[in-house]
Order: structure tokens, then sequence, then C-alpha cells
């Protein structure tokens, strides 16, 4: 009796897998894809809207070149876009904070840090100021204000700033750094002085003594400078002129 041919079917699950896996990951690489440049549309959209105006779901069709059920494919509604944007946008602020100063446990500098770098952000580019300024991008639950609010409670227990109620200090914080930004938006402007003296302001409100603040301040504008062409790809200075 002749042997049995082995069997066949293992290896032809095995292929079949094989081609399925690859169609998988094509069509997730699409969609991402996809969903990049709708993103994108969205925030070109939005950048183009005067202020108060927002865009609808048609002006970001005609941006991307797609049809709605390509866009409803995605997202569920223009809100869900925006939101989804924001997140985007907050994680790579954060990124960024995290690289210039993963090796700074001074939650002051941090602070600092974040204030300075958002501002010197809205200048350098208008695009993304633009849509910050008009999202959720510093809303409550947000990724960026639990931080802030973790480093100004560890700042308070350490007795370089003095506050009474968190919520209080974070309406500051986030207030005045989204009016900040907000500001820049509107005026174009490139002021190494607005920028210092608005963190400067925020600093003494939070109890921080003058000199200090200033000092502070400074240490910061020059270590960001220093440091940011390395880490930041979005970063060019704006004040090549100045030490």
């Amino acid at each position: 009796m002749s042997n049995p041919k082995p069997p066949m079917k293992l290896e032809v699950t095995s292929k079949s897998l094989e081609t399925e896996d690859h169609r998988v990951r094509v069509g997730r690489e699409r969609s991402e894809k996809m969903r990049r440049r709708l993103l994108t549309a969205m925030m070109a959209t939005y950048a183009r809207c005067k202020w108060p105006s927002m865009p609808v779901v048609e002006d970001l069709l005609k941006e991307a070149g797609v049809s709605r059920a390509t866009f409803y494919a995605h997202f569920v509604s223009l809100e869900d876009a925006i939101d989804a944007v924001g997140q985007e946008l907050a994680q790579e602020m954060l990124q960024n904070l995290y690289d210039l100063f993963k090796f700074d446990d001074d939650p002051l500098t941090r602070m600092v840090t974040g204030i300075e770098m958002f501002l010197i952000r809205a200048m350098m580019d208008p695009l993304w100021a633009d849509f910050a300024s008009r999202t959720e991008f510093l809303s409550d639950d947000s990724a960026v204000r639990k931080v802030v609010a973790r480093d100004l409670n560890d700042a308070r227990q350490q007795g370089v700033v003095e506050f009474a109620e968190i919520d209080a200090a974070l309406s500051l914080f986030i207030g005045t750094m989204t009016q900040g930004i907000r500001h820049l938006v509107k005026t174009r402007q490139k002021s190494r002085a607005y920028v210092e003296n608005v963190t400067i302001m925020m600093l003494r409100a939070l109890g921080v003594g003058p000199e200090d603040a200033r000092r502070i301040v400074n240490d910061r504008s020059l270590h960001i400078r220093g440091v940011a062409p390395e880490f930041l790809p979005w970063w060019r200075d704006p004040w090549p002129e100045t030490a």
C-alpha cells in the first residue's frame, strides 16, 4: 500500500491567513492615511474661518476632496473630528515637553517651560495656534490640564507657589495661556517681551517673588532655544537676533 500524501489543509490555511493579514494591514494603512488627510484638512479649514465662525462639514469635504460617505466612515460628526485633532495636538505638545525636560524634576521649571513652549509655538505655527485657540485643546479632561494640575500641586507642596484651591489655580493657568495663544493668533506678533511678561505675571499670581520669576523665565527662554532645535521638528527660533 502506498503512503498517503501529506494533508495540504494546513498549508492552504497558512497561505490564506498570510494573504488575509496582508489585506488587513493594507486596509488599515489606507484607513489611517485617509484619517490623517481628513485631520489635516480639518486644521486648514479651521484656520480659514474668521473668529468666532466655525467650519461646517461641507467645508471640510471640499478641503480634503472626499465624499460625505468617506468622512462619516471615519468620524461620527464634525465635533468628533475636531476632538480628534485636539487630542492629537495635546499629545504632541506633551511629548515635546517631555523631550525638553525629561531630566528635570522641578515642577515649577516644568510649568514655565510649558507656558513658554505653548506661546512660542503659537507665534511660529499660526495654523496650529488658530486651531488650538478655538477647540477644547485644554478642556477639563485634557491630558495637558492633568499634567498642569500635577505640577501645580507638586510645586505647592514644595512651597514655591501659593494657592488655596487647585481649580482656581488651573483656571488662572489655563485661561491665561489660552488667551495668550488667541492674542498671538490675532496679532501675529513675535514679541519676546510679551511671552516672557505673560509668564512672569502668571508666576507672580501664584506667589513667586518678582526676582525669582524673572530669573526662572529668562533661564527657561535660554534653555528652550538651546535644546529645541535638537528635539522639535517644527522649531524655528522666533528671536534669532537676540541672545
